[in-house]
């Protein structure tokens, strides 16, 4: 790829892939003066002023694509006053806004960007689900010897950050060496295996299904899979986390009376109680609802594991409607642009993957994931490709 073939600038490009690569060791719950976190914040600070010297430069127009966000945004704004009546701390609602401010990352980029520029920003996601594997997984390695533990998510809070499903997209869907593809993609498989979420585990049976509906070395990828789904279960065979993991997918009487459903049942009545502009965000959830039980010995926590319901709660219909059409339009723009084609296909997976897996947990108050997001609609919404070149794009694009 040549230089002029990107409508990113060479800072806007290294500032993006220091972000993501750094909001990949951010950990899953970040301490404001931990050193990773002070990194993240450099580097962000640094994409948004490389981003708007270029805006300056290019004196792009926004994109209308970002209306609905604009509309969610302003619903999160103006559910300060509305949570401060329903006893939210100014604290509280600050630390419920700060991950999907993330999101906001949206508006930095042009309106018209090459699919240079989209393949770029894809390869900067998908370094930082490496970065984050090596980071989270090699620490661990002896104490996952022999099946000895029931899951992950046991080991470390970053198990809980959903950049298995991340890794395992943009492997299979991009453009990759073929051996480095088969690593990739087997990697994060046994991470997402390992983790033992049910969700995660269901969402990667199918985009290996779409995968392999889409490749030519069927029969050969099919039978590897097999293969190394058999080896994987004579080598733990009797262990601690095959007897957890076969238990969870098979107790489903337990699935249905989880405290996921008590959860769903308590934002239904209390959107009842505000359907338009809902109850603020970080409205309290009872720990009685959910079962959990903080450290810190409180009585609720400010969060529930479906994004849905949380946002008609906290934000109702004003707020939801605004991340729904946010969401919506940029999967039908992209569709629309791409169809089957990468990275505008990629993209669309990745963000219908992350958006199911938020339907059961709360990885959608997480920075990293609203950060990926943001990064997915703009490849969405804010990209064409070569046979849909943008006029404006021409003058960059045309060879010197």
């Amino acid at each position: 790829m040549i230089e002029d073939a990107f409508v990113l600038s060479r800072d806007v490009r290294l500032a993006l892939l220091a972000t993501t690569l750094a909001a990949a060791v951010l950990p899953a719950v970040p301490d404001s003066l931990s050193l990773p976190a002070v990194v993240f914040v450099c580097c962000y600070v640094w994409l948004c002023l490389a981003c708007v010297r270029l805006q300056i430069r290019l004196r792009d127009p926004p994109s209308p694509a970002g209306l609905p966000l604009t509309l969610f945004f302003l619903s999160a704004l103006a559910s300060l006053l509305i949570a401060s009546g329903n006893g939210v701390t100014f604290s509280e609602w600050v630390r419920a806004i700060i991950p999907f401010a993330f999101l906001g990352a949206y508006y930095l980029f042009p309106s018209r960007l090459s699919q240079q520029d989209a393949q770029f920003a894809l390869a900067s996601i998908h370094f930082s689900a490496n970065a984050w594997l090596v980071t989270s997984l090699v620490p661990v390695i002896p104490a996952l010897r022999g099946g000895g533990i029931e899951r992950l998510t046991h080991l470390g809070f970053q198990f809980l950050l959903p950049y298995g499903l991340v890794g395992l997209v943009t492997s299979l869907f991009m453009a990759w060496p073929r051996y480095y593809r088969i690593a990739c993609s087997f990697l994060f498989t046994f991470v997402i295996v390992a983790t033992a979420y049910r969700s995660q585990f269901l969402i990667a049976a199918i985009l290996w299904l779409v995968y392999l509906s889409r490749s030519r070395y069927k029969l050969l990828w099919a039978t590897a899979l097999v293969l190394a789904g058999v080896f994987a279960f004579q080598f733990l065979h009797g262990s601690v986390f095959l007897d957890a993991f076969v238990q969870r997918f098979t107790n489903l009487e337990e699935a249905a009376s989880s405290p996921r459903a008590k959860e769903i049942a308590y934002a239904v009545s209390n959107f009842l109680r505000s359907p338009i502009v809902g109850n603020g965000l970080g409205f309290r959830v009872p720990v009685s609802v959910n079962e959990f039980e903080p450290v810190t010995g409180a009585l609720w926590v400010p969060y529930m594991h479906n994004v849905w319901a949380y946002l008609l709660m906290d934000l109702g219909i004003v707020g939801f409607l605004g991340y729904v059409g946010f969401f919506a339009g940029a999967a039908y723009v992209g569709w629309s642009r791409y169809r089957v084609e990468s990275p505008g296909f990629t993209a669309l997976l990745l963000m219908a993957a992350l958006l199911l897996y938020f339907t059961v947990e709360a990885a959608f108050r997480q920075i990293q994931s609203n950060l990926v997001l943001a990064i997915l609609a703009v490849v969405l919404t804010k990209s064409l490709p070569e046979k849909r070149r943008d006029r404006l794009l021409e003058p960059r694009c045309a060879p010197s």
